[in-house]
């Protein structure tokens, strides 16, 4: 059984999709940067899911739940709406595509079940990374185009969908 996870934001959807057995096939972005309509972008995220469907097959989809609360300052109530609307567009879409309704997981859960500690004042994307990096070397991390000494942003987004997929089946071998 293979399981797709997907980290959506507006601009980046990292994706995963891993076997039963916790072996991830495939990891990488969907970019959503460069297409200005929200629309456009769930026409965008149908094609890319359609994509994936024609490559593996999915029994199971996870998405990593839109925020629960709204943390005052960080993100305008566009940001968060955007956010919102292109989460549950790409749920519609799994939906469409797979015949499964998503599994939602909140992002706190999932680093838990991933066996993920944060601790205060740590950069949670950074520490999430350096541990989903050291557990999936097989995973090809892009590199940042000017400076190949360091990993690239969407590496971020790659690793929490691995986060997401791990937890998914974590959780299902918890609930047998």
């Amino acid at each position: 059984m293979n399981i797709l996870a997907l980290d959506v934001s507006t601009r980046i959807i990292g994706y995963t999709v891993m076997t039963d057995g916790f072996e991830v096939l495939d990891c990488n972005i969907i970019d959503l940067s460069k297409i200005d309509l929200m629309i456009d972008k769930a026409e965008f995220v149908y094609k890319q899911l359609d994509d994936i469907k024609s490559k593996y097959d999915i029994a199971d989809v996870a998405i990593e739940e839109c925020v629960s609360k709204f943390s005052g300052g960080r993100s305008s109530i566009k940001t968060i709406s955007k956010l919102f609307f292109i989460n549950i567009l790409t749920q519609y879409q799994c939906f469409r595509i797979f015949s499964v309704y998503p599994t939602l997981l909140n992002v706190r859960r999932a680093r838990n079940l991933a066996d993920i500690k944060i601790n205060r004042g740590d950069d949670s994307k950074e520490v999430v990374f350096g541990i989903i990096k050291s557990r999936y070397p097989n995973i090809d991390w892009p590199r940042m185009k000017r400076d190949e000494t360091r990993y690239a942003k969407i590496c971020m987004d790659m690793a929490d969908s691995v986060v997401v997929g791990h937890a998914m089946l974590k959780e299902s071998k918890i609930n047998e």
